[in-house]
Order: C-alpha cells, then sequence, then structure tokens
C-alpha cells in the first residue's frame, strides 16, 4: 500500500528549481510518432516470426486483480454486461455479471488503461483513453486514445497519442461525434501535449482547447447532468523525476467552460490556491445538476495549532538541529540506541559516543545523513484531501468536511482524485483513498465502508443510477461489488491481472514459481496449474519486490518489499530473520531502492547479495553482511531527494566463476569485480548514459560475457538498449539489431545454446537465436503487456515471464531451442522439414470404453485433453499429419496450413473410427503366436493385450480413443516426409473428475 516513503510533508515549489542539479539533464520525450512507428515493426516482427504458433499458459495468479482503475456499465439497464480497465492489465468486457470476463484490447499499441467512456446514445461505442493516471513510479503511459462502434470487437486509433496519459474521457449526450479529453500529459518530462482536448467529428480530428503550462495537464473532466455546453476541467500542475516528486504547484486550479469546452475560466472563489495545490478530482449528479463537488490534494502545510505533537524522543531530528556533543554525551544508552534502530545504523551505542568523544562525529553530521536520505523530514504535516462543494455551477465553494480527513490520501495524494456522488442525492458521497470512506451529509462527517474482501487504495467507483445501493469499487487488489451502499461486498477475483515486479523458480516437482507484485506482497504458486486452477500462497507482505530460493530444499526463501524490507524464512525449521545489511554512523546512510536488488550466489545459497550503494555480501544467508564495495553509483542523491536515487538495482554473479560479479545502478553505472569485491572497475563507458540499468547478466556459458539492458522508462524515452561484452566490459557493442524500439526490462540467455537469448520489453517477450543480431517475437498469444522478468527453468527448459500487469506466462521452449540442435551436417533450423519429438501421450481413464459406457445416458461430457505436435519448416505449405499404429496402419490424418517456422497441431488423441476400424481388422486378421491372443484385440494398440475393462466393444456413438502402445507421427510437406516414434501411456492417479480438479482418482464432485 506505500507508494512513498513515509514522510511529513511533500516539499512544494522550491524544489521545482532544482532539477538541474541531478546528472540526468531535461529532455523532450520520445514523439508519438516515433512510438507508433515502432510499434508498426513490432507488428511486422510479429507476422514473420517463426514462432508465432507457440503459445503460453498463464497460470495467474487471480487473487489479487490489481490495479483497477475504472469500472463501466454501457447499458445501465443491463447489469449483467460491464467493463473492466486495469492499470496495465488492459481492457475486460463480462456479459454475465462477473463469471467470466474476456480481453478486449490485447493486440493494441497500448493495453494501459487511463479512462473508459461509453457513448450515452449507443451502447457499444466505448472510446478508451491509454495511459494511466494515477502518478506513481510503476504506472506506464499509453499511445492516445482508441475507439469501438461494435461493442469492442474492433478497435480504431483515432489519435492524441503525445498526451501519454489519459485522466477522463467525456461522451457529449446529445452528439456523440462531440467527445472531451483530459489529458495529464509525460509522467517524468515537460510536454505541450498536456491539457482539455475536443473532437466534433467522431476523433478524426482534434483541437485543444485548455492549456497552461508544460507542467500543468488536466486530472479530471465533468459535464452539467442537464446541459452538455457547461463543463468542468481540473488541472494539476506535478514534476516528477527519478529522485524527486513534487505533485502540486500554483498553476493547478478548476475551469469550467459555457461554450462546450471552446473557452474556459478559472474558477477560484473558495478553493484553496498557491503552491500546495495538487490534483483535483471533479464529480457532478443529476440529482443537483447545479452542484459541483471538488475534491483537492492540499499540500499546503497545516496551521501550527493543527501540527501533530512533536516527536519528542530526545534524538528527533528538530531537536538534532539544536543540540550539542556534550548534550549528546549526556543522553541514555537507551535513547541512543533508539535513534540508531530507527537511522538503519550498524554500530553500537559505545562505538557511536566515542566517535562523538573523539571528535570525528558531530550532531551535525547525524542530522546531515538523516537528511541526505530523506531531505522532507523536517517539513510539516501538510492538509493534504480536502472536498469542496458549489451549488451555483462553480461560482462560489465552500469546504464541505469540517474536519480534516487524515489518512485518506496518507503521505501519497497524487495516486488519488476519483469520488462518486450518488445520482439519487446529492448529499450521499463516496471518497476514494487508502480507505473507501463515505458521507451522507454532504461531506460533512464520513464512516469508512469496506471491510473484509476490500483491499485498500481505491481509484474508481460506479453507482447504479436504477439503485443507487448497488456500487460497484475498483482497488488495488482489484473488483469489489456492494448491493446495500458498501456496508457489505462481493469479492470478484477470476482475471489474471498481476503486476509482478520479479520472479524466482525452485527445483521441486511440479516446480514452484516466487514473485513480488506491486502492493499486494509476494506470492508463490505451482508451475503445472492454470490460472484459473491454481492456489497461489502468500508468503509476504507490502508491495512486493524480489525473492530467492535456496533449491536444496525450496523450503528457505529471502522475500521482501519496497525500499530493502527483507526477511528470510526456513520452512523447515519454522525459522525467521530479518535481511537489512546497516551501513556505519560516519558513512553515507544506505539507499535502498524500491525494487532493491538480492542475489543467492549460484556457487551456493550461504552467500547472499544484496545492494544498496554499495554491494553487500552475507555467508549466512542473510544474519550477517559485510559491504563488499564503497559506492558503485554515480553518487547523485540531490539535496531535495525524497525519494532514494543512484541506488543498485541489479546483480549477477558469473554462474561459471565464483567472485566473478557485475552490478548495475539506476542511474546507469554498470561496474564489475573479477575478485569477489576486492577491486572493482567501472565500466559504463559505452552504455546509454544516465539510463537505468534493468538488467546485467554474467553468462552461464563463457567467461568476459555478460549482457545488458537499460531502460529509459525513467525519462520518458522509449528507444531500446541492449549490450553484450565479451571482455568483462571493456568494450559493449549494441544487440539491439532489428529489435523495435520500447523500454527493454530484461534478458536471460538459454542455458543450452549461449547465441540463444530471451529480452522482455515493454510490449512483450522477444527471442534471437543469433545473439542479438536479430530478433522475433516468441510465442503467438502474449498481450502487449509490459514484461519485467524472465526465467528459463534449468530442469525443464520453460520460459517463466512475470509481467507488470497480467501475471505469469510459461512457455514451453524445448523446440526453440531443438531449432540449434545439429541434424547431420547442419542444425534442425536449417532442415527443410523436422518434427520434433513427442512427449508421452497421458490417456486418461475417460478416454476407456468402459468410461465412455458407464457415463452414457448421463449430462457428463468428458473434457478435451489435447497433446502438442511441434514442426519445423523453413517454408509454408500444406502439411498432412497421420498418425500410425506400430504396424504402420495409419488412425488419424490431420490437414495443416504451415507457416514457415515452428508449427503446432494440438491433438485431442481421437482417432478416424474408419481407420481405426481398418487397423484393428488387420491386427486381428494376423496369425497369433500358441498360447497368445490377437495383439489389440480391442481398439488399435501397439501390442499386446488389453486389460479386462477394455473388453468392450465399440459403439458408433462413441469417441475412438488413442489406447497405450507405440505409434508413429508423420508429417509430409512440400515433398518432404519425416517421422518420429512416441508412446501412448495411461496417466497416472486415473482420471479427475471435471469441475473437480483436486478430487481423488474415482471420486465424485464433492457437493
Amino acid at each position: 500500500m506505500t507508494h512513498q516513503r513515509p514522510r511529513s510533508v511533500l516539499a512544494l515549489a522550491a524544489a521545482f528549481a532544482v532539477a538541474g542539479a541531478v546528472a540526468a539533464s531535461a529532455q523532450a520525450p520520445t514523439p508519438a510518432a516515433e512510438r507508433l512507428a515502432s510499434f508498426a515493426a513490432r507488428q511486422q516482427m510479429e507476422q514473420r516470426s517463426i514462432f508465432q504458433s507457440l503459445t503460453y499458459r498463464n497460470i495467474g495468479p487471480v487473487q489479487m486483480n490489481g490495479r483497477l482503475v475504472d469500472v463501466e456499465f454501457p447499458d445501465p439497464k443491463n447489469p449483467y454486461t460491464f467493463l473492466l480497465a486495469y492499470a496495465s492489465g488492459g481492457l475486460w468486457k463480462t456479459t454475465n455479471n462477473g463469471t467470466t470476463f474476456e480481453p478486449l484490447m490485447d493486440a493494441q499499441s497500448s493495453i494501459i488503461m487511463g479512462d473508459v467512456a461509453v457513448d450515452p446514445r449507443n451502447p457499444n461505442v466505448y472510446w478508451v483513453g491509454t495511459g494511466e493516471k494515477n502518478e506513481s513510479r510503476s504506472t506506464y503511459s499509453g499511445t492516445g486514445v482508441f475507439k469501438t462502434t461494435d461493442g469492442g470487437k474492433t478497435w480504431a486509433h483515432t489519435g492524441l497519442a503525445d498526451t501519454q496519459r489519459i485522466a477522463r474521457i467525456v461522451v457529449s449526450p446529445r452528439d456523440s461525434n462531440t467527445v472531451w479529453v483530459a489529458a495529464q500529459g509525460p509522467l517524468y518530462t515537460d510536454s505541450d501535449a498536456r491539457g482539455v482536448y475536443m473532437t466534433t467529428d467522431g476523433g478524426k480530428t482534434w483541437k485543444k482547447t485548455l492549456y497552461v503550462d508544460e507542467q500543468t495537464g488536466a486530472s479530471d473532466l465533468a459535464i452539467h447532468p442537464r446541459n452538455p455546453k457547461i463543463l468542468y476541467a481540473g488541472m494539476w500542475q506535478k514534476d516528477r523525476k527519478a529522485w524527486k516528486n513534487t505533485p502540486n504547484g500554483p498553476n493547478g486550479g478548476v475551469y469550467r467552460s459555457e461554450d462546450g469546452g471552446v473557452t474556459w475560466k478559472k474558477l477560484t472563489s473558495g478553493l484553496p490556491s498557491g503552491d500546495g495545490l495538487g490534483r483535483i478530482g471533479l464529480a457532478v449528479t443529476p440529482a443537483a445538476p447545479d452542484t459541483l463537488y471538488v475534491t483537492v490534494d492540499n499540500q499546503t502545510p497545516k496551521p501550527d495549532k493543527d501540527q501533530p505533537k512533536p516527536d519528542d524522543s530526545p534524538l528527533a531530528p528538530a531537536k538534532l538541529k539544536t543540540m550539542t556533543e556534550a548534550q549528546f554525551l549526556a543522553l541514555k544508552d537507551s535513547d541512543i540506541q533508539a535513534f540508531l534502530r530507527r537511522s538503519n545504523t550498524g554500530d553500537t551505542v559505545a562505538e557511536v559516543r566515542q566517535l562523538v568523544k573523539d571528535g570525528k562525529l558531530t550532531v551535525k553530521d547525524m542530522l546531515n545523513r538523516l537528511l541526505e536520505n530523506d531531505a522532507t523530514l523536517l517539513d510539516k504535516e501538510v492538509i493534504a484531501a480536502e472536498l469542496f462543494r458549489s451549488t451555483d455551477r462553480g461560482n462560489t465553494f465552500t469546504q464541505a468536511n469540517t474536519n480534516y480527513l487524515d489518512g485518506v490520501y496518507s503521505t501519497f495524494g497524487y495516486y488519488f482524485a476519483d469520488f462518486a456522488v450518488s445520482p439519487k442525492d446529492a448529499n450521499t458521497i463516496y471518497l476514494l483513498g487508502v480507505p473507501l470512506i463515505k458521507s451522507t451529509d454532504g461531506g460533512k462527517t464520513w464512516k469508512s465502508v469496506g471491510g473484509r474482501g476490500v483491499h485498500s487504495d481505491h481509484h474508481t467507483l460506479w453507482i447504479d443510477p436504477n439503485f443507487p445501493d448497488h456500487i460497484v469499487n475498483g482497488n488495488d487488489g482489484g473488483l469489489n461489488i456492494s448491493w446495500d451502499g458498501g456496508k457489505t461486498f462481493i469479492d470478484v477475483a477470476n482475471i489474471p491481472v498481476g503486476q509482478f515486479y520479479s520472479l524466482a523458480v525452485d527445483m521441486a516437482e511440479p516446480y514452484n514459481v516466487y514473485g513480488g507484485l506491486q502492493d499486494n506482497g509476494v506470492y508463490m504458486g505451482r508451475s503445472d496449474r492454470s490460472y484459473d486452477n491454481n492456489e497461489w500462497r502468500s508468503i509476504g507482505g507490502g508491495d512486493g519486490m524480489q525473492v530467492q530460493v535456496d533449491t536444496r530444499t525450496n523450503k528457505l526463501y529471502v522475500r521482501g518489499s519496497q525500499y530493502g524490507s527483507y526477511r528470510a524464512t526456513d520452512e523447515t525449521t519454522d525459522k525467521s530473520w530479518t535481511v537489512r545489511p546497516l551501513s556505519h554512523i560516519t558513512e553515507q546512510m544506505n539507499r535502498y531502492n524500491w525494487q532493491t536488488p538480492i542475489l543467492f550466489s549460484p556457487h551456493t545459497p550461504e552467500i547472499l547479495y544484496y545492494g544498496t550503494q554499495r554491494l553487500y555480501r552475507s555467508f549466512d544467508q542473510g544474519r550477517t553482511f559485510a559491504a563488499i564495495s564503497g559506492d558503485l553509483t554515480g553518487n547523485h542523491q540531490p539535496n531535495v531527494s525524497d525519494t532514494p536515487y543512484s541506488t543498485l538495482v541489479t546483480i549477477s554473479e558469473s554462474p561459471r566463476t565464483f567472485g566473478l560479479i557485475y552490478v548495475g545502478s539506476d542511474d546507469g553505472r554498470v561496474h564489475v569485480t573479477k575478485d569477489g569485491g576486492v577491486t572493482w572497475t567501472d565500466v559504463t563507458e559505452g552504455l546509454a548514459k544516465d539510463r537505468y540499468v534493468s538488467r546485467v547478466i554474467a553468462s552461464q556459458h563463457q567467461d568476459g560475457v555478460a549482457y545488458v539492458t537499460q531502460t529509459g522508462y525513467r525519462n520518458d524515452d522509449w528507444h531500446a538498449y541492449l549490450f553484450r561484452t565479451a571482455d568483462y566490459g571493456t568494450t559493449w557493442t549494441s544487440i539491439k539489431g532489428d529489435m523495435p524500439d520500447e523500454p527493454v526490462n530484461v534478458i536471460r540467455e538459454d542455458p543450452k545454446h549461449p547465441e540463444l537469448l530471451y529480452a522482455g520489453t515493454d510490449l512483450g517477450v522477444d527471442v534471437s537465436l543469433d545473439t542479438g543480431q536479430t530478433w522475433q517475437t516468441l510465442g503467438g498469444n502474449l498481450p502487449h503487456v509490459p514484461v519485467h522478468d524472465l526465467l528459463v527453468h534449468p530442469r525443464e527448459n520453460e520460459l517463466v515471464v512475470g509481467t507488470h500487469g497480467r501475471s505469469v506466462y510459461i512457455l514451453d521452449v524445448k523446440p526453440v531451442q531443438a531449432l540449434l540442435d545439429p541434424a547431420g551436417q547442419a542444425r534442425v533450423i536449417d532442415q527443410p522439414l523436422h518434427v520434433f519429438a513427442v512427449k508421452d501421450v497421458q490417456a486418461p481413464a475417460s478416454w476407456t470404453r468402459q468410461f465412455q459406457q458407464q457415463m452414457r445416458g448421463s449430462f457428463f461430457e468428458i473434457p478435451e485433453q489435447t497433446s502438442p505436435l511441434f514442426y519445423y519448416t523453413k517454408a509454408a505449405g500444406k502439411a498432412t499429419l497421420t498418425i500410425k499404429d506400430a504396424d504402420g496402419n495409419p488412425l488419424r490424418v490431420i490437414e495443416n496450413d504451415a507457416r514457415a517456422g515452428i508449427n503446432v497441431v494440438e491433438w485431442n488423441g481421437v482417432l478416424d473410427t474408419d481407420l481405426a476400424k481398418k487397423a484393428e481388422a488387420a491386427r486381428q486378421a494376423k496369425t497369433p503366436a500358441p498360447g497368445e491372443r490377437p495383439a489389440g484385440a480391442r481398439g488399435p494398440r501397439g501390442g499386446g493385450a488389453p486389460p479386462a475393462a477394455q473388453e468392450i466393444p465399440f459403439e458408433d456413438w462413441m469417441k475412438w480413443y488413442v489406447e497405450p502402445g507405440s505409434y508413429t507421427l508423420e508429417v509430409a510437406l512440400n515433398g518432404q516426409t519425416q517421422s518420429v516414434n512416441f508412446k501412448v501411456v495411461r496417466a497416472a492417479g486415473g482420471f479427475r473428475f471435471f469441475g473437480d480438479p483436486d478430487a481423488e482418482p474415482g471420486q465424485k464432485p464433492s457437493k
């Protein structure tokens, strides 16, 4: 739930002038035309990919469903159909009241949702503004406005791609071609694309009608319920950098238009103003058309009389300002010990006392150390959330809340603004923040609504216009529905939209996947389950970050949350311990990145590495640490910082050579040590300047080889940065090749072939077969979602994909690896045709004739179970796949339109009845050996007598399934023929009833 480090107040306008103090200089965002051209190149790469037929399986989780930013009901008369817009998980639609959902925009240039609007005159017309409107470190930009006229089946891009983040779309209730858009603009850079836009020709052309400056965007829009000529706009000034967030400024405010959005007037009477003016939200209601509500994140400090009581601890920061060394030495040991704990210091009280006595440490040094880590420590507490009300269309406002709304926005009001007013009662208001609160007296008094099963951090709320107690809430945990005005809620969690930061795997059978999720903690789940049947287990809270697993037992793991709060747990002994290295009081305080990196040594998991601005090493799995470096960053932490910067963000130790370690930082630095940290070399030269090092990977195949990816996300830079070194970083070579320009988050080597590389970008997964000279998209069913982590399981050879928006996907990459295997005098990829080995087909008991006979006349249907048949061809054509028995008799013929590349045919185990009967007759005609029964006496088999359970004649109403035995797959294509042998085996454990996957064999579904 924590999005900004806890602090008393955000710095105000003074910080605007300090941006130039940091190395990353001001720059313009990547132009929209370049981004759209790169997406067109991605689409072409998808079309030519030889891996398009490969498909991932999504294993979830679904429990968190975060972050939901908008809910829309296209037709208020139809409560069963509605839309859900997820921050980075795309747009989803249900037509059965949430029982099932389907994604609508997975193939578009952006699935990052800002706002959705439905044409009031046509429930099949949706307008979607892409780019998330919540201003936090993991919110992604979009590519403008999209429109559908057929309920989401097809989409058209209608422009405004430079806006990047769209907060609200309003469609005129009288003219479907008139639409207004509130554009926030880029997150990290200045831009003139901010403001309010309108179209009067259905999105063919747009005109910007309200603009303030390059830092002030539109945070909200509202339209008068009865007069569409009257509109209101909220404007929000902010300045975010990687090291500093100033979410307020004097140029924001509320504006009104009385001519349909052509001209605007600022409304000031009764509203806050000045440097502390933060994010603004708007709401109107048909119950009182001339009433306008406004929420303000007011970053102005509270009056002194309302400030909380000062910290009375003897070493509070405010007291350090005037304390002398003598006064410090006179303090009790317990007071000094408490201060050392709060300041992340590893020294003892005696050591600190001696440093002060010797003149090597002053009280001012201690205070400066704290302020270097957080420049806002001495700031006052701010007002934060406020609600204002106007009953005269905004001419005058009065404050609605009579008391401070403390805790509603916490310390990150930039994350919230939405609220809702009942369409039947102008005094019933829901305010969305960390909690969801409700007022029934026009905002004077409030009470919390929500309760069990309702996640915190609320972003959207829909109120049924026909039944106002029916409300639908979207938050960081997904979707909650109430039918009693918020007294109780239903939690709807059946969409795999988790936002993963990182992944880990263990060596259990089946192996487990671990990962940290934005605002939803750390989870682990089995790799062999689908997302709708995978019980993930929580193993940590907070904003989940990195995980490391001791694969010797698969029971010990280190996991953590934001800003380096890690903990180790050994489930075999039920012991747990804190994992967090502390700096000495004479050093700079450790800077812990939002995603602080950790790494178990690939040589022994007794050794754990941990990165701040220094690299620490533990020989006892994180119980104790020692620094093995100095500052390995650019040390650009400015004196106005309110979030750690110049920190390590990625660590890699060579699996081949102990002590060969690379690290990368958020300010673009890469260092290497060959001697376990005794000496370090800065190898940054040749990489992209000042760009976040999203990954550094030491090769598992060759010493001296390493890979680096960098992302310009924090600079609104959408270029692709991938580099390789073969000389320990002395020189770097770009391996971007023909990859489209989009931020790259991770690169991985294949464990079998050094030239086979996998890359995760902000739009999917790419693969290279030639060490980065050329790239192709990998797989044909992955949405255009940010991919934050990739792993290849070393035993199963499956690619595990951690997405920041659509949970975890897994792809079997054995066919990809096999392309580079030798085949005669050449590799498989150079052959005109190659048929891959077929994994043993598992024949469940439900395929037997006995089972079919027993279930005849019931309403039970046998669930389809398929086995993939892979083949590769250099040229497209018509392929014929033939399944043959051990005697060479054909049993099933499948025609397939082959693409150039790897092709996959899913076979459901069903045989052609006529062919199977002929094969059976041919075998029965054979003369059996003395004392033997005819091979395959019932059904086509590879040989041997079937068990008694199979002694049932085939009937025409049955499906003829393949039975255990030996078979051949033959593929004929373009004059080439190739075949492989495979086996069909009886599935272990018998049949599991459909709908009850955890039932024991033969057990009927539980009731």
